[in-house]
């Protein structure tokens, strides 16, 4: 039997990152799993990073993961009372549904080991 995602929708504010793109939350999927347990999802749309016409280069947009995680991700795991050993977050070009292919859409993720209030990159 499939699990129900538990889903929290952004409401298209901005969140401040380093390099000044537009950011906005898409949603966090916070029953995701990940090797060791519990992974929430943590997914944003940064149109400038897409491949055409967009203006972010990998780099900074890698930068802005890393603030997200810290500031953002850790802060909503505190608020909902979630302890998580791993975060995954990702940035997309445009809205990409949930476990849906979009070969058009440019897509950067980032799993994040949580280590109290930092977030410390995992290599794949």
């Amino acid at each position: 039997m499939e699990q129900e995602l538990d889903i929290t929708l952004g409401d298209g504010s901005a969140i401040a990152v380093p390099s000044n793109q537009a950011v906005t939350l898409l949603d966090i999927i916070w029953n995701s799993t990940g090797p060791e347990g519990p992974a929430p999802r943590f997914r944003f749309v940064a149109p400038a990073i897409a491949r055409e016409g967009g203006s972010m280069t990998f780099e900074a947009a890698e930068a802005d993961l890393q603030h997200l995680c810290e500031s953002f991700a850790l802060a909503k795991l505190a608020e909902k009372g979630i302890s998580a050993p791993m975060v995954l977050l990702s940035l997309a070009d445009r809205a990409v549904e949930f476990g849906i292919s979009d070969p058009e859409a440019t897509q950067y993720f980032e799993a994040f080991s949580i280590d109290g209030s930092t977030c410390s990159r995992e290599i794949f």
